[in-house]
């Protein structure tokens, strides 16, 4: 986690002025296995210090925040500027009380107090000395005010003017990812240009120092010793703390990265699958820790396996407690799909604290601050007891007024909100309503919540007296509405029997029918459809009844439809049908019910092109593939918008059920071509998918096949990822050993299998030559130098055999070559030195008996790991 932090001089320092002068700041730009690093200066000169070699330390950690150090859902208590991003301190007197690092430098809260030092999440906080009894230096280097001249990284051309032009910063700012701060300036040049420049993002200096700002003042004996960070320990699977010092086997937790980022977190560190996508938001359950960054979750019934840092703990929550909202904007969106929906008024609840007054069923709870109230994912939500809630100015569709023309107009599902997320909200409003008292004089709003909450004497009592109520309308709904969605039969027969009207539509032309399928009530569906209601109605998105059971995997209320006629083609807004839909969930039961259905048809596209056989390769839902291919094997060969076909789509996630499928199964085109020529196993090799380029291989595919370029797929796999962007990994502390190790295994194993390695493409570049990672170039050399020596010894041998021989790096410290054996599984993927941080052999998860070294003796627990 070193490259690109900012430090100082540390206790151990003996090279003079070297820096600067104490105080100065530099950036470290290398990391070396030997306990040393290089720093480049802000002043302009470049050394090697030693962080921990002998023991000793030149340098302290002055700014994390650079490379991305952040506490997710911790905050600093006196600026709360957002996450708290570098090192924590928190104070060891209040409860739960954070400082960030300018707050705590600046003499922010009570300096009398004893703070705890936490260089990163979850790592055991250092107790330093009250800051009334300490030291303070002043940090000088490049900041605001300074000025500057060209850099050792600097690839700008003359935007500076030319060389030795001197421009002054005027900005910090945050260069690249979003991950991090402080890591790039803003200057001002002679010639007016204003450009952003890196100030350690990815460890590159664009400028350095011709006269130094004043950054912060800084409590000198405070700061980390640079080799030496605080850590946590690992305690296996106990359910003792792990990683995270909060986290335990059992707990709760839910991914909480977008896509993009999870995907990259994912390589190398419990690999990828595009389904894993899924889980984002999602509640699961922490089963296991797979060594120091991996964690094992169930999540709605699938197993996956997560880099730690990609996941955060759910808390579960109960009526009336106090919670405060995450106040991260980006994230509250991504985790609030498809859990209440995110509006924009949400905007000035993040970060404030509220009362749990509702909990639904499913674990989401609706949230109070003062009269207003919105349902939130729980893990938007973390425990905030004894604090005093805080109350929000009531505006737009916030406010809890009961006017109609208000009310109703939250039944569009503008601002990203979809119907079931307009009915929740509209519940908690009215929930709101009668907590504070303002439909007593409201014979409407009284009705319409005692049908939402299922009150049958009040129901009874209020329609004894006023028979028109049983059609009223309240925030744009009717009773029926409110009663079929929260599942209350009781309050439904009582106003079928009134005379409610079956087919009143609210604003979106939801039926109470829809109503009661949304609110996944399939008795009440059932009992609806069957009490005469419209089987065929449709609302104003195209969602028929048939797709919101097929969704919602309700196969009992599915075949009801379907029995009596409803159509299983019609599409919906975005053109999916109902068997979309079902694949879409991967709901077994309503798939196996619709592909089964003699009216469906199967070749029906959605607007992005995807027909049943492409989506279901893309979720992965084999249940559903093989049940397609078995009914229509033609389809195995239809590609996406002429494009991709299922078997390339299943190649380019890695899923191997689905693919096996479509080629043992549908007899899959194994050598089809896209718009760049590029087959299945081109496409598994450029991703290095081992267990994919295996299947394709022993299922016959051409190894010599050439895409637009003249590349193989044996080019593919050792060109790696083209963008070469690994900025995320970087910022959360995170090496490409593992991607790096299944490439060199998928290179090998096309080698072994026949692929010429001295093939050229249409550059005129073997495989080797494009490949521009040394490790992996001279792995795949070493081994394909020792097969031709072999000659045909190597024949019959097992993949796993001849890949336990591979020169691969460390997967742990990728500094050294992984040279310890596992027994009895005799995987070898970690150093000497780092073979004693795991338990369990972290390619097969089997457990570890022995350690072995490469001439079979054993290893002794009496080398401590250079990476903590």
């Amino acid at each position: 986690m070193s490259i690109g932090s900012r430090v100082v001089r540390g206790p151990d320092w003996e090279l003079g002025d070297a820096d600067g002068g104490e105080g100065h700041i530099g950036t470290i730009v290398q990391t070396n296995t030997d306990g040393t690093m290089k720093v480049q200066w802000d002043m302009g000169k470049k050394t090697m210090v030693r962080a921990g070699r002998g023991g000793k330390h030149d340098i302290r950690l002055l700014d994390s925040a650079p490379i991305g150090v952040r506490h997710e859902n911790v905050r600093c208590d006196v600026c709360d500027d957002g996450v708290l991003l570098g090192t924590r301190w928190n104070c060891t007197e209040c409860n739960d009380f954070n400082l960030c690092i300018v707050c705590y430098n600046t003499d922010k809260h009570n300096i009398q107090h004893a703070f705890a030092r936490i260089d990163t999440p979850g790592s055991k906080g250092v107790i330093v000395p009250k800051r009334s009894k300490s030291v303070k230096m002043r940090a000088l280097g490049i900041y605001v005010g300074a000025k500057v001249v060209r850099g050792p990284s600097w690839e700008y051309g003359t935007q500076d003017g030319g060389n030795g032009k001197q421009g002054e910063v005027v900005e910090m700012k945050r260069f690249g990812s979003v991950m991090a701060e402080r890591n790039g300036v803003r200057v001002q040049w002679p010639s007016g240009e204003r450009n952003i420049y890196r100030l350690g993002f990815k460890g590159q200096v664009d400028v350095l120092c011709v006269e130094e700002a004043p950054v912060i003042d800084y409590y000198r004996d405070h700061l980390a010793n640079v080799g030496t960070y605080s850590s946590s320990k690992q305690t296996g699977n106990s359910g003792k703390a792990h990683s995270d010092s909060s986290l335990r086997v059992g707990d709760k937790v839910c991914v909480f990265l977008p896509p993009d980022a999870l995907k990259e977190v994912q390589n190398g560190h419990g690999g990828w699958s595009r389904r894993m996508t899924e889980c984002i938001g999602e509640v699961a359950t922490v089963k296991r820790f797979v060594g120091k960054s991996e964690v094992e979750v169930d999540c709605n019934g699938d197993k996956w396996r997560f880099y730690t840092g990609a996941v955060m703990k759910v808390h579960d929550f109960n009526m009336e407690d106090t919670v405060e909202i995450l106040s991260n904007v980006d994230t509250v969106k991504l985790l609030q799909k498809g859990h209440g929906g995110w509006t924009e008024p949400m905007q000035g609840t993040l970060g404030k604290v509220g009362r749990v007054v509702k909990k639904d069923s499913d674990g989401d709870v609706a949230v109070a601050f003062g009269r207003q109230a919105f349902v939130y994912n729980p893990a938007c939500c973390k425990p905030a007891p004894n604090r005093q809630t805080d109350t929000l100015v009531e505006a737009g569709g916030g406010s809890v007024d009961s006017s109609e023309d208000e009310a109703t107009s939250d039944c569009s599902s503008g601002g990203g909100l979809d119907a079931s997320d307009v009915l929740a909200n509209i519940l908690v409003k009215m929930l709101m309503a009668d907590r504070l008292g303002s439909s007593a004089s409201n014979s409407v709003a009284r009705f319409a919540s005692a049908a939402a909450n299922g009150n049958t004497s009040l129901v009874t009592g209020l329609l004894s007296r006023q028979k028109k109520l049983v059609n009223c309308r309240h925030r744009g709904l009717t009773p029926l509405h409110l009663a079929s969605h929260e599942g209350h039969q009781s309050v439904v027969k009582i106003l079928l029997q009134a005379g409610a009207n079956r087919e009143d539509t609210d604003k979106t032309g939801n039926t109470p029918l829809l109503a009661a399928l949304m609110g996944n009530k399939e008795e009440i569906a059932i009992f609806l459809a069957t009490s005469g209601c419209n089987i065929g109605a449709v609302n104003q998105n195209g969602r028929t009844t048939v797709h919101i059971a097929a969704y919602e995997n309700m196969p009992r209320a599915l075949k009801l439809f379907l029995d009596n006629g409803c159509d299983p083609n019609k599409k919906d807004g975005a053109g999916d049908t109902a068997l979309h839909d079902a694949i879409q969930k991967r709901n077994d039961a309503t798939a196996t019910l619709l592909i089964a259905c003699p009216r469906t048809n199967l070749d029906i596209k959605n607007q992005k092109g995807f027909n049943c056989l492409c989506l279901a390769a893309l979720k992965d839902h084999e249940r559903a593939a093989e049940l397609i291919v078995t009914r229509n094997p033609g389809l195995c060969n239809v590609a996406k918008d002429g494009e991709y076909t299922p078997l390339h789509i299943a190649a380019a996630n890695n899923h191997m059920d689905t693919a096996r499928i479509l080629i043992k199964k549908g007899k899959a085109n194994i050598d089809a071509r896209e718009q760049k020529n590029m087959t299945p196993l081109h496409i598994a090799a450029h991703e290095g998918y081992l267990k994919m380029v295996e299947l394709l291989t022993l299922s016959g595919a051409d190894l010599g096949s050439v895409d637009k370029d003249g590349d193989t797929p044996l080019h593919m796999a050792l060109i790696g990822t083209r963008s070469g962007d690994n900025s995320l990994l970087q910022l959360l502390g995170l090496r490409r050993s593992g991607v790096d190790n299944e490439r060199i295994k998928v290179a090998c194993l096309l080698i072994e299998r026949g692929a010429d390695l001295q093939a050229k493409n249409k550059r005129g570049a073997t495989p080797l030559q494009v490949c521009s990672n040394e490790q992996i170039r001279n792995a795949v050399h070493s081994f394909a130098e020792k097969r031709k020596s072999e000659g045909q010894k190597t024949a019959g041998r097992s993949l796993a055999d001849l890949l336990f021989e591979l020169p691969i790096p460390c997967m742990a410290c990728s500094e050294k070559l992984a040279d310890a054996r596992f027994m009895p599984c005799r995987h070898k993927v970690l150093c000497l030195q780092c073979c004693f941080r795991v338990d369990e052999c972290p390619v097969c998860d089997a457990d570890i008996e022995q350690r072995v070294d490469m001439q079979g003796r054993r290893i002794m627990r009496n080398v401590q790991c250079p990476v903590q």
